[in-house]
């Protein structure tokens, strides 16, 4: 969805406010109510429906509102799977970049692509596989009781991917045995794949219904397009409890644990795998 990381930190802050509130807090931040009725319409996805003529863009508001917060105190922004972003957040990200200088500011972010676009003047930390001792260590911990010969195994295919051996953890604990696959993404998905085909037939639609909606769907959505039941529908907690679908950081929500999970699943569904 359009604007998608910066919309999560905005709705955080909105999450326990009704929008009257929430307009006054945000008004507060600076003397112009026009981003403030703007962010405030974003929060609650009425933004197009309501914002009216003369107002500020979504990009434009976002970015005022950043900076309001920066130049109140200083602010370090987290955003996961920046890889996923949209142009306009990017351009919310280029524009915040502009101001850096005058801001008390640190935007910091994961991606598969560091060299992608609002990025080229970062500085990159490239995360280096797992060593031995802690690659066994977590094995050893989402294996409890598990033979020396699994874990080794475990560790001998995964090589310090920490993906890799939460994956093969859960196939070995389901009793699965596994193939090495030369081309890491590929021998991934077929992971995954495998972890979800042993689903129930009704969890595995909620999955599928979530990946087209995104990264993060709407609870309300779900219950619409996959007829879940809420936060106390079981096969919801039952694919949390299975590490594939969680809450998500804003309230009424839902979020997969790990991005790729779906892609996999969305590459099924566009290339005729699942119905």
């Amino acid at each position: 969805p359009a604007l998608q990381p910066w919309l999560q930190v905005l709705r955080a802050l909105a999450a326990a406010d009704a929008t009257a509130t929430l307009q006054a807090r945000l008004r507060s931040l600076g003397d112009d109510a026009a981003p403030a009725d703007m962010l405030a319409h974003l929060a609650t996805g009425q933004a197009h429906a309501e914002a009216g003529r003369g107002a500020p863009s979504p990009v434009a508001a976002l970015t005022a509102f950043v900076c309001a917060l920066a130049a109140r105190s200083a602010q370090l922004v987290f955003i996961d799977d920046w890889h996923w972003a949209d142009d306009a957040s990017h351009q919310v990200a280029d524009a915040l970049r502009e101001r850096l200088p005058a801001l008390a500011l640190l935007l910091l972010v994961t991606t598969r692509e560091p060299r992608a676009a609002s990025l080229t003047d970062a500085l990159t930390l490239a995360l280096a596989p797992l060593d031995e001792s802690v690659a066994l260590r977590a094995i050893r911990q989402l294996l409890p009781g598990a033979s020396p010969f699994v874990v080794g195994e475990i560790h001998a295919h995964a090589g310090g991917n920490p993906l890799y051996i939460e994956e093969l953890c859960h196939g070995a604990a389901a009793g699965r045995r596994w193939q090495r696959v030369d081309g890491g993404t590929s021998w991934l998905a077929s992971l995954i794949e495998s972890r979800i085909a042993q689903r129930p037939e009704r969890q595995r639609a909620l999955v599928r219904a979530a990946a087209v909606i995104g990264n993060v769907a709407p609870l309300w959505l779900l219950e619409s397009v996959a007829h879940a039941r809420g936060g106390d529908d079981p096969d919801l907690a039952a694919l949390a409890e299975a590490d594939l679908l969680f809450a998500a950081e804003t309230p009424g929500h839902l979020r997969f644990k790990h991005g790729i999970t779906r892609d996999v699943i969305s590459t099924e569904i566009a290339e005729g795998a699942y119905t």
